[in-house]
């Protein structure tokens, strides 16, 4: 709807153990973290590119209007 805003943020998660496991953790939390921005990359078609994703998405929350959202390619439409 015209009213509605979407928040993109970081991955979140923890990790605990060893110093290996919280390495094994993090090398997951890395995969899981790089699909996630593709998939976004990819919903958007081309209307907004890695670098400013990445720039309006790393450690703070990204909230966008609807129309922004449109703009970005992230949603289809604005009803």
């Amino acid at each position: 709807g015209r009213e509605t805003v979407m928040l993109i943020h970081e991955l979140q998660g923890g990790t605990r153990g060893s110093f290996g496991e919280m390495q094994d953790t993090m090398g997951l939390l890395t995969k899981v973290q790089e699909r996630v921005i593709e998939i976004f990359l990819g919903r958007a078609g081309g209307k907004t590119d890695r670098a400013t994703f990445l720039e309006k998405w790393r450690r703070q929350d990204w909230w966008l209007t609807a129309p922004e959202a449109l703009d970005a390619g992230f949603i289809d439409e604005v009803v």
